[in-house]
């Protein structure tokens, strides 16, 4: 069973079976990979001219803010999101989710872009607090984001492309919730344990999830997954994403995009039953049903 990797609120993410990545302090103890935090480039240091500071400027911090519990306690997360049109960002779906809310709603959720040296800098863009898309399994999330933001930050392509064995890759990412961050030392495809999945060893840290995957060797800025958690495959413990070409399966939205055409839910596409999209998956159009207490990340510690 996949393990989620992006949690942060400390009493919600009891690990199911010891998580590697779940130490409080020691954030080096928290890498998926080798522990060498040299592996976590800040994109600010990197020149306007640089690719990854190109590819990373329609990544943003996504802070959630979850209904009181039932001790009256506030519930913080953040995650990972990109812009893949003016109206649409997306996320992995276990974001969105936490076990001690009722219901898991989200109460408020607000995108910081531009977030590289200082959170009160960023620009924050309202984003509506129930998926329009969303597929557990998947473990991805379609939210609608208000003020288009891809206007002064850009919006990046989507790709279904194949990957290749120790292909080079490289995630863009928010990891506790820090100023935004590149992953590419030690990042690599270690293998597929299905054909929706990719293994990883890229550096993620709670607070990753939903980080859009790279190839490196590419000089377009093409996503072909998002990363959403870590497992055990061949005998390692490995970081997990989901592909692309599996999401467009399960997302009229993203299938769109890929064959451009005017992105549109599954509920708004006539050739599809509004009723039963997928009926192995809860209905796009419905807030999420309760996961029976996934991981939710918190804010955590923030610079």
């Amino acid at each position: 069973m996949k393990r989620i990797a992006a949690c942060l609120v400390l009493s919600a993410c009891i690990p199911l079976n010891a998580m590697a990545d779940f130490v409080a302090e020691d954030t080096t103890e928290a890498l998926i990979g080798t522990r060498d935090r040299s592996a976590l480039e800040e994109i600010v240091v990197f020149t306007n001219g640089s690719k990854y500071k190109k590819f990373s400027t329609s990544v943003g911090h996504l802070s959630l803010k979850f209904e009181l519990n039932f001790n009256g306690a506030e519930r913080n997360g953040v995650c990972t999101a990109t812009i893949i049109d003016p109206n649409y960002i997306l996320t992995a779906y276990h974001c969105l989710q936490d076990k001690d809310v009722e219901g898991n709603k989200v109460e408020e959720a607000v995108l910081y872009m531009g977030y590289l040296s200082s959170k009160e800098a960023a620009q924050p863009f309202h984003v509506e607090e129930v998926p329009v898309e969303y597929n557990e399994r998947l473990d991805f999330a379609i939210l609608k984001v208000e003020g288009n933001p891809a206007g002064s930050y850009g919006l990046l392509g989507l790709s279904t492309q194949t990957l290749e064995q120790n292909e080079e890759l490289f995630v863009v990412h928010h990891p506790r919730g820090w100023k935004k961050t590149l992953s590419r030392r030690f990042c690599r495809v270690r293998g597929f344990a299905t054909g929706e999945t990719v293994s990883h060893d890229c550096h993620t840290h709670k607070g990753s999830s939903g980080a859009p995957i790279f190839p490196d060797n590419s000089s377009v800025p093409r996503v072909v997954g998002i990363h959403t958690g870590w497992d055990r495959f061949q005998g390692q413990t490995l970081n997990e994403g989901t592909l692309i070409s599996s999401i467009s399966t399960a997302s009229c939205i993203v299938s769109d995009i890929l064959a451009g055409n005017e992105p549109k839910p599954c509920s708004e596409h006539e050739d599809i039953d509004p009723e039963d999209p997928d009926p192995e998956d809860p209905d796009p159009g419905d807030p999420p049903a309760d996961p029976g207490g996934a991981d939710q990340p918190d804010a955590g510690d923030e610079q």
